[in-house]
């Protein structure tokens, strides 16, 4: 048996274990709401804190508040060779997709901006939390506060 029960101001997936016993899972949503969800399969945890459920076999998407930025791929913006990153085997000088940095995402993870989808092929300075994205690019400039990213 498993439901979602509001505790506070978070959410907590309750199932009753093989033994008899009740095991809590908190889950990172704000506000706490009772979540009518159909019997999730498995509940897991990524290094962001944020909760993935199955239903069914099928993932749901995850929204992420965020902070966003650029940077383009240039030495004074990366390091000593501006073309290679942390994803092996991509030029970043000419990107076979959109790319964005992120520091707790696993890579090749898609996430979607503002409409387009962009794949996790970077990392970022280790001072930048799992809350914030940088968004290669060749040439614009922009920051972005609060905005949800959906992680697929």
């Amino acid at each position: 048996m498993v439901a979602y029960v509001a505790l506070g101001c978070w959410t907590a997936l309750v199932s009753l274990e093989d033994s008899g016993w009740p095991s809590f899972t908190p889950i990172a949503v704000k506000p706490a709401v009772v979540h009518a969800q159909s019997q999730p399969k498995a509940l897991r945890h990524d290094p962001c804190g944020l909760a993935v459920v199955e239903c069914a076999g099928k993932t749901t998407k995850r929204v992420i508040k965020a902070t966003v930025t650029t940077y383009q791929a240039v030495a004074g913006q990366t390091d000593a060779s501006p073309c290679s990153g942390a994803m092996r085997g991509v030029n970043f000088c000419k990107p076979p997709f959109p790319i964005v940095a992120n520091n707790c995402l696993k890579f090749g993870t898609k996430v979607i901006l503002r409409g387009e989808t962009f794949t996790v092929a970077d990392r970022m300075s280790s001072r930048y939390g799992c809350d914030h994205f940088d968004v290669l690019t060749s040439g614009e400039n922009f920051r972005l506060i609060n905005e949800p990213i959906t992680v697929l």
